[in-house]
Order: C-alpha cells, then structure tokens, then sequence
C-alpha cells in the first residue's frame, strides 16, 4: 500500500510508520509538505527520522539518503531520510 504522511516544515521530525517502509518521494499537496511511501501495515511500527534542510544550511547526518527536494513559493526544502529505530 502507498500511504501519506504529513511533514511539518521543520529541521528534525520523527513519524511512525511500518518497518522497513520504501519512501518514494515528498512534495507539495495543496499548502502541505507530504511524504509517500509503500508500506507493509503488517509488519511493526518503527520510528523514522526525516530531516528538512533549507539550502545553505547545515548538512543532514552523514549518507543520508535524500528523499527531494521542494518548493514551497520562494522557499527551497531539501527532505533526507535519517533512519528507523525500534519503539
């Protein structure tokens, strides 16, 4: 299954989601900042890390996968992908 998750526009987030869930891409839909990836509702829920960075900032934990980067107006968001972890 694809499932949304909306993303707060923030530097470090954490969102609950399956175990091992496949993230596709974020984008913009309608004012929010949103997240999609193919999840398996069967398996347990982790805790996944995502950070948002704004170019020029600082860089995300070191080899972490980027996920896109979007505009939101005059605002440019770079979205990376830090991990799961076990709740």
């Amino acid at each position: 299954m694809i499932y949304k998750y909306v993303l707060k526009v923030k530097d470090l987030q954490h969102i609950d989601m399956p175990k091992g869930a496949r993230i596709l891409t974020s984008g913009i839909q309608g004012e929010h900042l949103v997240l999609w990836a193919v999840v398996n509702v069967a398996k347990a829920t982790v805790r996944r890390t995502i950070r948002i960075i704004g170019t020029g900032q600082e860089d995300p934990k070191p080899n972490a996968p980027h996920i896109s980067t979007v505009q939101m107006g005059v605002l440019v968001w770079h979205v990376f992908d830090e991990g799961e972890k076990e709740i």
